[in-house]
């Protein structure tokens, strides 16, 4: 379905359960999967959620890492971006102001935080991820879920002095009371945890992400004017979208064939190339391998034919070839394509999202 790690999309059906909370995901209602390999093919399956349970355990780092983002309404796609926005924060210093001045209580998300558990080892089979060393049953022992192609979400072990060593590599600043299942740990051993993995600081200023320079209002103006952009083009994707879901198959099909596009895979993934042919215009073939079929991606269109019998085509770009849509005549008077005029336009994209910078005052110590 997907290389990436996550996929979003409408739910199909009311059938599939979510893999956090259990419970049954309406139909037609946003849902978002951690993409895992499957144990009965050569392949990926989704593991699906409701979108709240799953920024309960998951917070990927940008958009780049979610499959069909560009395919979702605006309005969900601003409220996941403000969600991948938000990770958990760094307990504050306490305010010291003469008088009777207030204390700033220590604070945490739960996104972010919740990729990290901490218990005692059920068993003697895990191996901590830093030292190569078994951790003993009933050793305290601390876990970051990482992501495996195959497997999915991991837990990675660690002794407790070994994640202490590698807790900045992780980009975890907050200190050992901050992890879940801390509370369950005995009073002893809760002291051992806060006093090996404390709150990342630097000469007593705590870590922080570097706050982008303040924008003049040229700038401000063009990020307006492009959110609206977006905004536009995005309501009238989906306008067509929902138009083009009442066609059966075979017309979806006919009208591909038509336009000399491939048949894609399924009836969601045909509606969604033809709401943007509707939309911007027939894609040409790749002027890389001369044959592969362009598809909409999150920052491109991207090929999807292959160079050799063994090499896949890799090429992408925003700026297309297009032809206006080619209707059918016995498809001009239906509710389809009754007021529709074939255009060519262009699709704008959002940038990739720049790599996180951690900063302590003015010197640059991690980049992910």
């Amino acid at each position: 379905m997907t290389d990436l790690p996550y996929q979003a999309e409408y739910a199909k059906s009311g059938r599939a359960g979510c893999k956090a909370c259990k419970e049954k995901i309406d139909q037609g209602s946003l849902r978002i999967a951690v993409m895992v390999q499957s144990a009965f093919h050569d392949g990926k399956q989704p593991n699906w959620h409701h979108e709240e349970c799953f920024f309960k355990k998951k917070c990927p780092s940008s958009i780049a890492e979610i499959g069909n983002f560009n395919k979702l309404r605006h309005a969900d796609q601003k409220r996941i971006k403000e969600m991948l926005g938000k990770t958990f924060d760094l307990p504050t210093e306490k305010g010291s102001k003469k008088g009777k001045g207030k204390k700033r209580t220590n604070e945490t998300t739960v996104l972010g935080i919740s990729n990290y558990s901490i218990e005692y080892a059920k068993s003697s089979r895990a191996t901590c991820k830093h030292c190569d060393i078994k951790i003993c049953k009933d050793e305290i022992r601390i876990s970051k879920m990482e992501y495996d192609p195959r497997y999915g979400d991991i837990p990675g072990w660690h002794h407790v002095k070994c994640f202490a060593e590698r807790k900045n590599e992780f980009l975890f600043f907050a200190g050992g009371e901050q992890i879940p299942g801390f509370n369950k740990l005995s009073k002893e051993d809760q002291k051992v945890v806060k006093d090996e993995i404390k709150a990342s600081t630097v000469d007593g200023v705590p870590f922080k992400k570097l706050k982008a320079e303040p924008k003049d209002a040229e700038e401000v103006k063009k990020e307006k004017d492009f959110e609206k952009k977006l905004e536009k083009q995005n309501k009238l994707f989906h306008k067509y979208r929902n138009l083009l879901s009442s066609l059966g198959k075979s017309d979806l099909h006919e009208l591909l064939e038509e336009n000399s596009q491939d048949i894609l895979k399924g009836n969601d993934e045909c509606c969604d190339h033809l709401a943007d042919m509707m939309a911007f215009g027939v894609l040409e073939s790749c002027p890389e391998c001369k044959q592969g079929q362009l598809v909409l991606d999150t920052f491109n269109y991207k090929c999807t034919g292959n160079l050799t019998e063994w090499t896949k085509c890799m090429y992408t770009t925003r700026t297309p070839k297009r032809r206006p849509m080619i209707v059918p005549a016995s498809y001009k008077d239906g509710s389809v394509f009754k007021k529709y005029k074939p255009k060519v336009d262009e699709r704008v994209f959002e940038n990739p999202p720049p790599a996180t910078i951690i900063a302590c005052r003015k010197r640059f110590l991690y980049r992910r």
